[in-house]
């Protein structure tokens, strides 16, 4: 419902030497969009790589979920820390600027939009649900997890938290390990090892057992088989990725929490023991 939709433009700021940014606002109302419903916002509405590099102000558009997902306060608004009415889900970065290490700013030579839409925001739109935890292709994951380790999602802050993890992670291996990364020591290649040891260990904490990964694998690539057939195509050598990995950390986890157990038996952990 477009009635529905909100836009924030960067308000400005004077340490950046930035004014409002006039020009969003008069693009946003040439297409015919309210003045009403564009609201100036901070910070937030710039964006940068790093302190230096390319940057700009951003606009992004929010949806109102209604009354349901409000907290009711008069003041309640795109920028609510209370409540989940006003959800973000298109972002346009206006790449304009190249700022140096101490905050300069200089108009780039060759000017973009970089915009984007998050398909599980809008999953949680279409859907009318808390979270993007809550959409029906983390559900079905959720499911399987649930089946597999005898704890439902929701039924504890640890349930929850653990199901969300693993639902995530999951992922992000299958398509790493898809696109030929393998667990290292460097770059993407350790960012593979951390998702998958964060998996186990947060699967121990509600009963899933390893090995499992490959069969967690298995239920992301069934469910994106439409779209990614690629997934099921290297449904093997994913396999060998993820259960290697596996494999080795929870030799390196049992030997660790046996060390741990036993300098802890006393109660009393030392320093240098840590």
């Amino acid at each position: 419902d477009p009635d529905r939709v909100w836009v924030s433009v960067y308000e400005g700021n004077p340490v950046r030497r930035l004014d409002i940014d006039e020009e969003a606002i008069e693009a946003w109302e040439a297409i015919g969009f309210p003045r009403e419903r564009i609201v100036p916002m901070g910070e937030d509405n710039f964006w940068q790589l790093g302190p230096p590099g390319p940057c700009g102000p951003c606009s992004e558009l929010y949806y109102d979920r209604g009354e349901k997902w409000g907290c009711g306060e008069p003041d309640c608004g795109l920028e609510c820390p209370r409540c989940k009415r006003y959800l973000e889900f298109w972002n346009l970065v206006f790449m304009q600027y190249d700022q140096t290490a101490d905050g300069v700013l200089t108009p780039l030579p060759a000017k973009n939009v970089d915009t984007g839409l998050g398909l599980a925001r809008v999953a949680v739109i279409e859907q009318d649900v808390e979270s993007i935890f809550d959409t029906d292709g983390y559900q079905a994951i959720m499911a399987w997890i649930a089946e597999r380790s005898g704890t439902r999602y929701g039924e504890s802050e640890t349930a929850t938290k653990s199901h969300r993890v693993l639902a995530d992670h999951a992922h992000g291996m299958t398509f790493l390990a898809n696109d030929g990364v393998v667990p290292g020591n460097e770059g993407r290649e350790y960012i593979l090892r951390r998702i998958i040891r964060r998996a186990i260990q947060y699967a121990g904490r509600i009963g899933l057992e390893a090995p499992f990964l490959a069969a967690l694998s298995d239920v992301v690539a069934d469910r994106l088989r439409e779209h990614y057939p690629e997934l099921s195509e290297h449904r093997e050598h994913i396999h060998r990725v993820l259960e290697a990995e596996e494999e080795r950390f929870s030799q390196t986890l049992a030997r660790g929490m046996r060390l741990f157990e036993e300098a802890a038996a006393d109660g009393d952990l030392t320093g240098d023991e840590a």
